[in-house]
């Protein structure tokens, strides 16, 4: 199925799977992104664009999305997957703290560090809304990460996609304040 998109694609193709299911859930593992910032619930959509149409198969070993969708800032990605997320109105998001990824991720191939919330916190953390853009707002203070600086939230707020400053979210469970790690952040490569 395609969705309608602001980008230069005019319109993005996504799992019909995705598109016709009764509720549609993300459940990222909490990461850095040396392109986008970080990988949360928003940026997990670009995992439902066929990677056919959408990456480019590298070296006969990965595929890579960087080489086909503009990856030349996080608001150029950041435009792809928020014009994906206003289309699908996912229901809830669910991010896994537990063992995540920091420093140039998304992955330990290109740089990123494993990230052990039990050895760190002293506890697994997991985190769920029914907000995404609360979700990830929420999720990248307990990631240590200045809110206001990451490109992905402030565009998904001014569409109107949710929630991102911390006196409008409601917290249920343990305060951030108890639950911020330190997280090293990447260092962006466009």
């Amino acid at each position: 199925m395609e969705v309608p998109s602001r980008t230069y694609l005019g319109k993005i193709a996504i799992s019909g799977l995705a598109a016709s299911a009764d509720r549609v859930i993300s459940i990222p593992v909490a990461k850095t992104h040396s392109w986008a910032q970080l990988t949360l619930s928003l940026k997990n959509f670009i995992g439902i664009t066929p990677l056919d149409r959408y990456a480019e198969w590298v070296n006969n070993t990965y595929w890579d999305r960087g080489k086909v969708l503009d990856h030349s800032s996080p608001q150029a990605i950041a435009r792809i997957y928020l014009d994906i997320v206003e289309a699908l109105k996912p229901d809830l998001a669910i991010v896994d703290c537990s063992i995540g990824i920091e420093g140039d991720g998304p992955t330990l191939s290109s740089g990123g560090i494993t990230v052990n919330m039990k050895e760190r916190l002293g506890s697994w953390l997991v985190l769920a809304s029914t907000d995404l853009m609360a979700a990830d707002a929420t999720t990248a203070r307990i990631m240590n990460h200045d809110v206001s600086r990451i490109k992905q939230l402030s565009m998904g707020y001014d569409m109107g996609l949710g929630e991102i400053h911390e006196k409008s979210i409601e917290i249920i469970g343990e305060k951030i304040s108890d639950v911020r790690v330190d997280w090293t952040p990447a260092d962006l490569k466009n």
